[in-house]
């Protein structure tokens, strides 16, 4: 049986100083070439390259009462070069950088030493408020040690706080504008509720009846639809488990015999990867608009293998090819 690699695991390359791009819409002159979408098009945008100090950023969020909140992992405070999990704040009116640093991790044990670890840090989520999700642990340690965990912004600093677990392997993939949570702990997709933030195994009777085992939960929106992976009578699936309590499956493409859902709009829009066979190569990138609707193959780089692993509300969709 293949298994599924949750969306932390795929390799990304780093830069040294990362760069934001911050758009500004403008009209465009009639002797300006087209931009934007094509020929034609009556508008563009253009773009402000702000160096920011972050190595890698991976997610950024709405500007909320004018801050964007840009969180990803530095690798230059530590001896032994693990990731920490860092944050930039930036002033959307001049784009100014008003605060940046390492989000705080929790103090941990090495069961191989005994000693205090060396701790990585990983974001995973952001929302417009400033949250930040993710996941903490202690690198090469089996059955690893990795906690889900969740940064909050009291108004001049983050706070760290480790989240409830169900035992075991840990990770917190998303948090909506709500505080609402998502991830998995101990091999089973789980949700964080806003208040308290304790754990809730998203597998219930009415999921095991229909022959789902909910692993990974990768992201909810403010409407509380959570998309993610699991397995459907053993084949490997993506789900969408709506507010209602009844989950969904999203169809499969072409030739496809599993796929995985990564990412949900506020529209029930979902992205994600099929696949007709081991290996990436075999990986294609599609959307779906939700029940009673089909799944649409996305376009690719040639005839490469492709994953779709971020969307705006325009409906814009980010991802890789391989």
């Amino acid at each position: 049986m293949k298994r599924v690699i949750p969306f932390t695991a795929f390799t990304v390359f780093t830069l040294t100083i990362a760069l934001l791009c911050l758009a500004t819409a403008h009209a465009k002159k009639p002797t300006e070439p087209p931009g934007g979408g094509g020929p034609g098009d009556e508008d563009t945008a253009l773009y402000e390259v702000l160096e920011i100090p972050l190595e890698d950023p991976s997610v950024l969020s709405d500007p909320n009462t004018g801050v964007i909140t840009i969180a990803g992992v530095n690798r230059t405070c530590c001896v032994s070069v693990v990731s920490v999990a860092s944050f930039v704040r930036v002033r959307e009116t001049d784009h100014a950088v008003i605060a940046s640093g390492y989000l705080p991790r929790p103090e941990l044990i090495d069961p191989n030493t005994a000693l205090p670890a060396d701790v990585y840090s990983v974001t995973r989520g952001v929302n417009n408020t400033g949250t930040i999700v993710g996941n903490a642990g202690v690198p090469g340690t089996s059955p690893n040690v990795q906690l889900a965990v969740v940064w909050d912004f009291d108004g001049k600093n983050y706070q760290l706080e480790v989240l409830s677990s169900l035992g075991g392997d840990d990770s917190c993939s998303a948090v909506n504008n709500l505080g609402e949570m998502v991830g998995w702990s101990n091999g089973k997709a789980v949700y964080w509720d806003p208040v308290l933030h304790q754990v809730h195994d998203l597998n219930t009777p009415n999921t095991a009846n229909q022959g789902w085992s909910l692993i990974y939960a990768e992201d909810i929106n403010d409407a509380g639809q959570i998309v993610g992976t699991g397995t459907l009578n053993g084949q490997y699936r993506g789900f969408l488990l709506d507010t209602d309590g009844q989950i969904h499956a999203v169809p499969l493409i072409g030739t496809a015999i599993d796929n995985a859902a990564y990412k949900i709009d506020e529209f029930g829009r979902v992205i994600g990867w099929a696949s007709d066979g081991p290996g990436l190569d075999s990986m294609q990138a599609y959307s779906w608009d939700g029940p009673g609707t089909t799944s649409t193959v996305l376009p690719s780089v040639t005839d490469s293998s492709s994953l779709a692993s971020g969307m705006s509300e325009q409906n814009q969709i980010v991802g890789r090819s391989y």
